[in-house]
Protein backbone atom coordinates (compact mmCIF):
# COMPACT_ATOMS: atom_id res chain seq x y z
CA UNK A 1 0.00 0.00 0.00
CA UNK A 2 1.23 3.50 -0.75
CA UNK A 3 1.09 7.00 0.59
CA UNK A 4 2.18 10.13 -1.22
CA UNK A 5 3.96 13.09 0.29
CA UNK A 6 3.46 15.80 -2.32
CA UNK A 7 5.52 18.93 -1.57
CA UNK A 8 5.15 22.21 -3.47
CA UNK A 9 8.11 21.23 -5.60
CA UNK A 10 8.33 18.95 -8.64
CA UNK A 11 8.86 15.64 -6.83
CA UNK A 12 6.91 12.94 -5.05
CA UNK A 13 7.83 10.70 -2.15
CA UNK A 14 6.13 7.32 -2.30
CA UNK A 15 6.27 4.75 0.50
CA UNK A 16 4.42 2.10 2.47
CA UNK A 17 1.17 3.53 3.84
CA UNK A 18 -0.24 1.25 6.51
CA UNK A 19 1.66 -1.21 8.70
CA UNK A 20 1.99 -4.85 7.74
CA UNK A 21 0.95 -7.54 10.22
CA UNK A 22 2.17 -11.11 10.03
CA UNK A 23 -0.17 -12.32 12.81
CA UNK A 24 -3.29 -10.97 11.09
CA UNK A 25 -5.12 -14.30 11.46
CA UNK A 26 -4.95 -14.00 15.26
CA UNK A 27 -6.21 -10.41 15.53
CA UNK A 28 -8.83 -9.90 12.83
CA UNK A 29 -10.48 -6.91 14.50
CA UNK A 30 -7.20 -5.06 14.03
CA UNK A 31 -7.99 -4.56 10.34
CA UNK A 32 -11.70 -5.45 10.05
CA UNK A 33 -14.22 -3.89 12.47
CA UNK A 34 -16.89 -6.42 11.45
CA UNK A 35 -15.02 -9.14 13.36
CA UNK A 36 -15.99 -7.49 16.66
CA UNK A 37 -17.89 -9.80 18.99
CA UNK A 38 -17.04 -13.01 17.11
CA UNK A 39 -14.84 -14.22 19.94
CA UNK A 40 -18.14 -14.49 21.88
CA UNK A 41 -16.77 -12.55 24.84
CA UNK A 42 -14.61 -9.56 25.74
CA UNK A 43 -11.45 -9.91 23.67
CA UNK A 44 -8.44 -7.61 24.07
CA UNK A 45 -5.33 -7.54 21.88
CA UNK A 46 -1.93 -5.83 22.03
CA UNK A 47 0.47 -5.96 19.07
CA UNK A 48 4.03 -4.62 18.79
CA UNK A 49 5.86 -4.82 15.46
CA UNK A 50 9.32 -3.75 14.33
CA UNK A 51 9.71 -4.10 10.56
CA UNK A 52 13.13 -4.32 8.90
CA UNK A 53 14.96 -4.13 12.23
CA UNK A 54 18.44 -2.68 12.03
CA UNK A 55 17.53 0.05 9.55
CA UNK A 56 17.44 3.62 10.85
CA UNK A 57 13.85 4.89 10.78
CA UNK A 58 12.42 1.43 10.13
CA UNK A 59 8.61 1.05 10.27
CA UNK A 60 7.31 0.40 13.79
CA UNK A 61 3.75 0.04 15.03
CA UNK A 62 1.85 -0.54 18.26
CA UNK A 63 -1.84 -1.39 18.41
CA UNK A 64 -4.23 -2.02 21.33
CA UNK A 65 -7.84 -2.98 20.73
CA UNK A 66 -10.82 -4.45 22.55
CA UNK A 67 -14.19 -5.71 21.29
CA UNK A 68 -17.20 -7.62 22.57
CA UNK A 69 -20.79 -8.60 21.66
CA UNK A 70 -23.42 -5.97 22.51
CA UNK A 71 -26.75 -7.77 22.39
CA UNK A 72 -28.78 -4.74 23.47
CA UNK A 73 -28.02 -3.18 20.08
CA UNK A 74 -28.11 -6.50 18.19
CA UNK A 75 -24.44 -6.36 17.42
CA UNK A 76 -20.97 -5.59 18.68
CA UNK A 77 -18.77 -2.69 19.75
CA UNK A 78 -15.02 -2.13 19.77
CA UNK A 79 -12.27 0.44 20.31
CA UNK A 80 -8.74 0.72 19.00
CA UNK A 81 -5.63 2.80 19.80
CA UNK A 82 -2.59 2.81 17.53
CA UNK A 83 0.76 4.45 16.90
CA UNK A 84 2.86 4.05 13.77
CA UNK A 85 6.21 5.49 12.71
CA UNK A 86 8.17 5.39 9.45
CA UNK A 87 11.30 7.49 9.34
CA UNK A 88 10.33 11.08 10.14
CA UNK A 89 6.63 10.29 9.68
CA UNK A 90 4.29 9.51 12.61
CA UNK A 91 0.64 8.52 12.76
CA UNK A 92 -1.26 8.27 16.04
CA UNK A 93 -4.98 7.68 16.37
CA UNK A 94 -7.97 6.14 18.03
CA UNK A 95 -11.17 4.66 16.61
CA UNK A 96 -14.45 3.08 17.71
CA UNK A 97 -16.79 0.73 15.88
CA UNK A 98 -20.31 -0.64 15.93
CA UNK A 99 -21.36 -3.75 14.05
CA UNK A 100 -24.76 -5.23 13.33
CA UNK A 101 -24.71 -9.03 13.57
CA UNK A 102 -27.16 -11.51 12.06
CA UNK A 103 -27.15 -14.94 13.71
CA UNK A 104 -28.96 -17.78 11.96
CA UNK A 105 -28.62 -21.53 11.48
CA UNK A 106 -25.90 -21.15 8.82
CA UNK A 107 -23.60 -18.89 10.85
CA UNK A 108 -22.80 -15.32 11.87
CA UNK A 109 -22.88 -12.39 9.45
CA UNK A 110 -21.72 -8.91 10.41
CA UNK A 111 -21.46 -5.42 8.92
CA UNK A 112 -19.61 -2.73 10.86
CA UNK A 113 -18.56 0.90 10.62
CA UNK A 114 -15.43 2.20 12.33
CA UNK A 115 -14.68 5.93 12.66
CA UNK A 116 -11.60 7.49 14.18
CA UNK A 117 -9.41 10.53 14.62
CA UNK A 118 -5.77 10.63 13.49
CA UNK A 119 -2.87 12.99 14.04
CA UNK A 120 -0.03 12.78 11.55
CA UNK A 121 3.31 14.50 11.99
CA UNK A 122 6.65 15.01 10.27
CA UNK A 123 9.71 15.39 12.49
CA UNK A 124 11.68 18.04 10.60
CA UNK A 125 14.89 17.51 12.56
CA UNK A 126 15.03 13.88 11.36
CA UNK A 127 15.07 14.84 7.65
CA UNK A 128 18.21 15.30 5.57
CA UNK A 129 17.85 16.94 2.17
CA UNK A 130 20.32 16.72 -0.76
CA UNK A 131 20.93 20.48 -0.67
CA UNK A 132 21.01 20.84 3.11
CA UNK A 133 23.83 21.96 5.37
CA UNK A 134 24.40 19.70 8.39
CA UNK A 135 28.00 20.44 9.38
CA UNK A 136 28.74 20.80 13.06
CA UNK A 137 25.78 22.25 14.95
CA UNK A 138 24.24 23.65 11.77
CA UNK A 139 21.03 22.06 10.50
CA UNK A 140 19.59 23.82 7.45
CA UNK A 141 17.40 21.97 4.96
CA UNK A 142 17.59 24.77 2.37
CA UNK A 143 14.06 23.79 1.38
CA UNK A 144 11.19 26.32 1.34
CA UNK A 145 8.61 23.87 2.76
CA UNK A 146 10.64 21.96 5.36
CA UNK A 147 11.49 23.17 8.84
CA UNK A 148 13.45 21.72 11.73
CA UNK A 149 10.33 21.62 13.89
CA UNK A 150 7.34 19.29 14.04
CA UNK A 151 4.62 19.70 11.39
CA UNK A 152 1.17 18.40 12.35
CA UNK A 153 -1.97 17.45 10.47
CA UNK A 154 -5.27 16.06 11.78
CA UNK A 155 -8.05 14.17 10.03
CA UNK A 156 -10.97 11.80 10.59
CA UNK A 157 -10.79 8.23 9.28
CA UNK A 158 -13.39 5.57 8.55
CA UNK A 159 -13.69 1.98 7.40
CA UNK A 160 -16.60 -0.25 6.46
CA UNK A 161 -16.25 -3.99 7.01
CA UNK A 162 -18.17 -7.19 6.36
CA UNK A 163 -17.43 -10.54 7.99
CA UNK A 164 -18.91 -14.01 8.22
CA UNK A 165 -18.15 -17.06 10.31
CA UNK A 166 -20.11 -20.06 9.07
CA UNK A 167 -19.90 -23.84 8.61
CA UNK A 168 -17.93 -23.62 5.36
CA UNK A 169 -15.31 -20.93 6.12
CA UNK A 170 -14.82 -17.54 7.68
CA UNK A 171 -13.64 -14.31 6.17
CA UNK A 172 -14.49 -10.79 5.24
CA UNK A 173 -13.70 -7.63 3.34
CA UNK A 174 -13.09 -4.09 4.56
CA UNK A 175 -12.90 -0.78 2.71
CA UNK A 176 -10.82 2.15 3.96
CA UNK A 177 -11.01 5.83 3.03
CA UNK A 178 -13.11 6.00 -0.13
CA UNK A 179 -12.72 8.51 -1.65
CA UNK A 180 -9.07 9.25 -0.84
CA UNK A 181 -8.28 11.83 1.83
CA UNK A 182 -5.91 14.76 1.32
CA UNK A 183 -4.58 16.59 4.34
CA UNK A 184 -1.86 19.16 5.01
CA UNK A 185 0.99 18.39 7.39
CA UNK A 186 2.56 21.80 7.76
CA UNK A 187 3.33 22.89 4.19
CA UNK A 188 3.40 19.30 2.93
CA UNK A 189 0.38 17.69 1.28
CA UNK A 190 -0.42 14.10 2.20
CA UNK A 191 -2.70 11.79 0.20
CA UNK A 192 -4.22 8.83 2.00
CA UNK A 193 -5.27 6.33 -0.64
CA UNK A 194 -8.42 4.24 -0.46
CA UNK A 195 -7.73 0.60 0.31
CA UNK A 196 -9.48 -2.78 0.35
CA UNK A 197 -8.43 -5.78 2.47
CA UNK A 198 -9.89 -9.26 1.97
CA UNK A 199 -9.25 -12.23 4.25
CA UNK A 200 -10.36 -15.88 4.05
CA UNK A 201 -9.73 -18.65 6.54
CA UNK A 202 -10.60 -22.34 6.83
CA UNK A 203 -10.14 -24.84 9.66
CA UNK A 204 -9.49 -28.55 9.13
CA UNK A 205 -9.57 -31.10 11.92
CA UNK A 206 -6.93 -33.67 10.97
CA UNK A 207 -6.73 -35.63 14.18
CA UNK A 208 -8.50 -35.34 17.50
CA UNK A 209 -5.68 -33.17 18.83
CA UNK A 210 -4.50 -31.47 15.60
CA UNK A 211 -6.11 -28.65 13.64
CA UNK A 212 -4.79 -27.07 10.41
CA UNK A 213 -5.77 -23.47 9.68
CA UNK A 214 -4.82 -21.89 6.31
CA UNK A 215 -5.41 -18.14 5.82
CA UNK A 216 -5.26 -15.79 2.85
CA UNK A 217 -5.00 -11.99 3.00
CA UNK A 218 -5.04 -9.62 0.01
CA UNK A 219 -4.50 -5.83 0.19
CA UNK A 220 -4.98 -3.40 -2.67
CA UNK A 221 -5.55 0.24 -3.51
CA UNK A 222 -6.52 -1.04 -7.00
CA UNK A 223 -3.16 0.16 -8.30
CA UNK A 224 -0.78 -1.98 -6.25
CA UNK A 225 -1.58 -5.45 -4.89
CA UNK A 226 -0.03 -7.47 -2.08
CA UNK A 227 -0.95 -10.93 -0.85
CA UNK A 228 -0.16 -13.14 2.16
CA UNK A 229 -0.82 -16.81 2.71
CA UNK A 230 -0.26 -18.58 6.03
CA UNK A 231 -0.80 -22.03 7.51
CA UNK A 232 -1.08 -22.63 11.24
CA UNK A 233 -1.04 -26.02 12.95
CA UNK A 234 -2.66 -26.12 16.41
CA UNK A 235 -2.01 -28.98 18.81
CA UNK A 236 -4.60 -29.59 21.52
CA UNK A 237 -5.75 -25.99 21.08
CA UNK A 238 -2.89 -24.78 23.26
CA UNK A 239 0.30 -24.77 21.19
CA UNK A 240 0.59 -23.67 17.56
CA UNK A 241 3.12 -22.85 14.89
CA UNK A 242 3.26 -22.31 11.17
CA UNK A 243 4.63 -20.64 8.07
CA UNK A 244 3.57 -17.69 5.95
CA UNK A 245 4.58 -16.08 2.68
CA UNK A 246 4.08 -12.47 1.60
CA UNK A 247 4.14 -11.61 -2.10
CA UNK A 248 1.77 -11.16 -4.99
CA UNK A 249 4.23 -11.45 -7.86
CA UNK A 250 7.97 -11.43 -8.65
CA UNK A 251 8.15 -7.67 -8.00
CA UNK A 252 6.45 -7.89 -4.59
CA UNK A 253 8.04 -10.92 -2.92
CA UNK A 254 8.65 -9.61 0.58
CA UNK A 255 9.10 -12.23 3.29
CA UNK A 256 8.92 -15.78 4.52
CA UNK A 257 7.16 -15.71 7.90
CA UNK A 258 7.69 -18.06 10.86
CA UNK A 259 4.83 -18.14 13.41
CA UNK A 260 4.56 -19.64 16.89
CA UNK A 261 2.43 -19.23 20.00
CA UNK A 262 0.79 -20.85 22.98
CA UNK A 263 -2.00 -20.45 25.51
CA UNK A 264 -0.54 -19.36 28.82
CA UNK A 265 -3.83 -20.12 30.61
CA UNK A 266 -7.56 -20.15 29.68
CA UNK A 267 -7.53 -16.35 29.27
CA UNK A 268 -4.13 -15.39 27.81
CA UNK A 269 -2.48 -16.35 24.50
CA UNK A 270 0.90 -15.08 23.35
CA UNK A 271 2.22 -15.27 19.77
CA UNK A 272 5.40 -14.32 17.93
CA UNK A 273 6.38 -14.02 14.28
CA UNK A 274 9.68 -13.49 12.50
CA UNK A 275 9.80 -12.29 8.89
CA UNK A 276 12.80 -13.47 6.90
CA UNK A 277 13.18 -10.96 4.08
CA UNK A 278 13.11 -12.04 0.44
CA UNK A 279 13.52 -8.63 -1.22
CA UNK A 280 16.82 -6.79 -1.72
CA UNK A 281 16.34 -5.24 1.72
CA UNK A 282 17.26 -8.58 3.29
CA UNK A 283 20.95 -7.70 2.94
CA UNK A 284 20.51 -4.60 5.13
CA UNK A 285 18.08 -5.67 7.85
CA UNK A 286 17.86 -8.05 10.78
CA UNK A 287 14.39 -9.25 9.85
CA UNK A 288 10.99 -8.26 11.22
CA UNK A 289 9.66 -9.09 14.68
CA UNK A 290 6.05 -9.06 15.87
CA UNK A 291 4.59 -9.95 19.27
CA UNK A 292 0.87 -10.38 19.94
CA UNK A 293 -0.90 -10.84 23.28
CA UNK A 294 -4.60 -11.73 23.50
CA UNK A 295 -6.84 -11.70 26.55
CA UNK A 296 -10.26 -13.33 26.34
CA UNK A 297 -12.66 -13.16 29.27
CA UNK A 298 -14.13 -16.53 28.20
CA UNK A 299 -17.53 -15.68 29.62
CA UNK A 300 -20.73 -14.99 27.72
CA UNK A 301 -21.67 -11.36 28.13
CA UNK A 302 -25.42 -10.76 28.29
CA UNK A 303 -25.50 -6.97 28.10
CA UNK A 304 -29.09 -5.90 27.59
CA UNK A 305 -30.55 -9.40 27.65
CA UNK A 306 -33.75 -10.04 29.55
CA UNK A 307 -33.35 -12.27 32.63
CA UNK A 308 -33.96 -15.96 32.11
CA UNK A 309 -37.60 -16.97 32.68
CA UNK A 310 -38.09 -19.84 35.15
CA UNK A 311 -41.54 -21.43 35.20
CA UNK A 312 -42.70 -22.93 38.51
CA UNK A 313 -46.11 -24.46 39.37
CA UNK A 314 -46.13 -22.54 42.66
CA UNK A 315 -47.24 -19.35 40.90
CA UNK A 316 -49.46 -20.82 38.20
Amino acid sequence: MLFLLIPCMPYLVISQQGPQNSLYMLDKYHFNPAYAGMDYSLSMNAVIRSQWSGLDGNPKSQNINAHLPFYKWNGSIGVQLYNESLGAFRNTGMAASYGYVVDNSSGLYSAALRVGFNQKSIQGDEIITPGGNYEGNISEHNDPILSNGIALGNHFSWSLGFYTKNRILEGGVVFYQYPEIRISIGDTNHTLNGEMITMLQKKFKILEMLEIQPSLLIKTDFVEWQGEISVLAKYNGNVFGGLGFRGFGPNSFDALVFLAGMKLNPNYTISYSYDLGLSDLRFSTEGTHEIHLNYNLNKLIGVGLNPKVIYTPRYL
